[in-house]
């Protein structure tokens, strides 16, 4: 296929390429889409570094699942993200597992959010905070003060 078609190639047409093994169209369809998605997987994991894990993820299944896209129910991007959403849940789902404990452990903990190390880190957050806001151009500032 010359470089023109490419070019010119649909989200679809990528997919339903990519779903024959054609390399070069699952290169295209990643150029297109990845940026967008791993907006996305930031948004939802809050961690950039599980975010590339959970884009890689769902490359892979992109990828191998391909050939399993019915055009009939939805565009490619709804596809794409559906995939990038549902493993991203999935990563979410085993954080939480992972990080399971016994309710009643943080009973028996004494409460330490207004101790003089939170305060002292409140404080010392504030003034960060503070030098931050006073950098930006004085527009900004009161916008975030808002």
């Amino acid at each position: 296929m010359n470089d023109t078609s490419t070019q010119t190639d649909t989200l679809e047409q990528l997919l339903a390429r990519t779903g024959t093994g054609d390399r070069a169209a699952f290169a295209r369809l990643y150029q297109q889409t990845a940026p967008r998605l791993f907006g996305l997987c930031v948004r939802l994991m809050q961690d950039r570094s599980e975010a590339e894990d959970v884009l890689q993820e769902a490359f892979v299944s992109v990828w191998r699942r391909a050939n399993r896209y019915n055009f009939s129910l939805g565009g490619a991007n709804t596809w794409l993200t559906a995939v990038v959403r549902n493993r991203a849940i999935d990563k979410l789902r085993q954080r939480r597992e992972a990080t399971n404990t016994d309710p009643l452990e943080f009973e028996r903990l004494p409460d330490a959010s207004h101790g003089p190390d939170a305060r002292a880190m409140a404080s010392a957050d504030y003034l960060r905070l503070e030098r931050c806001l006073e950098q930006l151009d004085p527009k900004y500032s009161r916008s975030v003060r808002a």
